[in-house]
């Protein structure tokens, strides 16, 4: 006698393996979802720090020429 389901249908030989697979490809696609997110997340981290790191550059070189614009005026 085949097992019965909770939805009350009898399960066909082979369909446990079926569902496994099935259910293999959708954690697969879902940790390269992941793991594309976080890679996307990781690149973004970076071109924030860079861009930080230029606008600071660039806002020391501003306050250094008006410090010297400052200093040669008496």
């Amino acid at each position: 006698m085949m097992p019965i389901s909770p939805t009350g249908l009898a399960l066909r030989p082979g369909a446990a393996r079926i569902r496994r697979r099935a259910a293999d490809g959708r954690l697969r696609a879902a940790r390269c979802g992941f793991e594309g997110a976080m890679l996307a997340l990781r690149r973004a981290a970076l071109d924030h720090a860079e861009s930080q790191a230029l606008l600071s550059d660039t806002l020391r070189a501003s306050l250094a020429r008006l410090a010297e614009r400052a200093g040669a005026k008496p």
